[in-house]
């Protein structure tokens, strides 16, 4: 089978390797999708802690090709999608069902000794396969796990039917983001980058407002269209010492400010 190293920075290997044996209780999942996340963009640059050499991916889904002799609920040929975060599962955070929290948890895909999607097949725990909906297209099953992103952020902002929300950057996460809230019941959602194409898909998407903070001044611009405290709940997907001034000076007092983002910085 293929997998795609990252040997160094900036630089990716094709390899022909052997596909992995599952252990007792693993699976091994046929890659038909893998998404590209922007942590992945930082590795592949060098700016992230993770250093070469690493195989990439953890936003995968695809079919079972084996399983371990211990595996139940699974079968070969199965469409499923991929948690990619493996936990240690004995600690407090994981006894408490909190396992997203677990130290020593790692990342499919976002750790050396476990390859991720960027591959014709990886071994995953079976405990972290999720059976793909009837009808639900590869496609769409790519982008389950940055959606939860988003819905994870959604859940830490509590918000409300009147709330009055801003999203900083509107890459796909953003773009998540922005639709959750409206979904959420968000009175009004503002969209900021300084992308052309991601305004425009953004307000196709539900965006009331949208700020090209390239042209506008962002901070004045907010506070003379809503006021001061108008705007209650900030979504900060860019994630740089500006992005965050900008949203501490824009928050309603007692508002919340969400980073999705991961700082470089």
């Amino acid at each position: 089978m293929r997998r795609v190293l990252l040997a160094e920075p900036e630089h990716f290997v094709i390899e022909e390797v052997p596909i992995p044996k599952p252990g007792d209780q693993d699976v091994i999942v046929q890659v038909e999708r893998s998404g590209i996340c922007g942590s992945d963009v930082h590795i592949y640059h060098g700016t992230s802690p993770l250093k070469p050499p690493v195989v990439l991916g953890h936003e995968f889904v695809g079919t079972v090709h084996s399983l371990g002799k211990e595996v139940e609920g699974f079968q070969v040929g199965d469409r499923v999608i991929v948690e990619p975060g493996v936990p240690c599962g004995d600690c407090t955070y994981c006894d408490s069902g909190r396992y997203n929290l677990c130290p020593r948890q790692y990342t499919i895909g976002g750790y050396r000794h476990h390859d991720g999607g960027y591959a014709d097949c990886v071994r995953v725990p079976a405990k972290n396969l999720i059976p793909m909906p009837e009808g639900m297209s590869f496609e769409v099953a790519a982008m389950v796990e940055p959606v939860a992103c988003a819905m994870h952020a959604l859940d830490v902002a509590h918000i409300q039917p009147g709330d009055t929300v801003l999203v900083m950057g509107v890459g796909t996460i953003g773009l998540l983001v922005l639709q959750a809230a409206r979904m959420a019941g968000a009175t009004t959602v503002i969209a900021v980058d300084i992308v052309p194409e991601r305004l425009k898909l953004a307000a196709e998407l539900g965006a009331d407002a949208v700020v090209n903070a390239s042209e506008v001044d962002l901070v004045p611009w907010a506070l003379k269209t809503y006021g001061e405290g108008g705007i209650n709940r900030i979504f900060d997907t860019v994630s740089n010492s500006r992005s965050l001034n900008q949203a501490l000076a824009m928050i309603r007092r007692g508002g919340r400010i969400i980073d999705v983002g991961v700082a470089t910085e």
